[in-house]
């Protein structure tokens, strides 16, 4: 009797350990470049996190080619840490945040920065929510 193997194929646990250096890797860059940019031209593209959620969820997807739930939990995750980290570029510097010297008040000036209660921090918190929800969608294949 003659035995096919698929060579090609990958375990879940490699798709999963190949979707989450590639959705790691994506979402560094994307966290860098963003805060490098808002920090330069002084000015919040809120609609930008939609689009990291985007890219991260399709770098998962793409390298990952996972259909279960933790796909997209990944990618939700990956794009918070995306955005909090683009944040903190944003308003600290890429020194201070790669070197782990945030501190406890620039932790809280961060916090009240997105929490006020003005239209601009919530149309900008909502933007984060969207891209976190983009990154949950588009992390696996559905």
């Amino acid at each position: 009797m003659l035995k096919v193997f698929n060579t090609d194929a990958i375990s879940r646990n490699s798709r999963f350990l190949r979707g989450l250096v590639a959705g790691s890797i994506t979402a560094l860059v994307l966290a860098i470049v963003y805060g490098l940019l808002s920090s330069i031209i002084i000015v919040e593209f809120s609609i930008a996190f939609i689009g990291i959620g985007y890219c991260i969820g399709m770098a998962i997807q793409r390298f990952g080619r996972g259909v279960k739930i933790e796909f997209s939990i990944m990618g939700a995750v990956l794009t918070l840490v995306s955005i909090v980290l683009a944040d903190l570029i944003r308003y600290f510097g890429v020194s201070t945040v790669l070197t782990f010297s945030v501190n406890t008040e620039m932790i809280l000036f961060y916090l009240r920065s997105i929490l006020k209660t003005d239209i601009r921090p919530l149309l900008s918190l909502a933007f984060r929510v969207g891209g976190i929800y983009a990154g949950y969608i588009y992390s696996r294949i559905v």
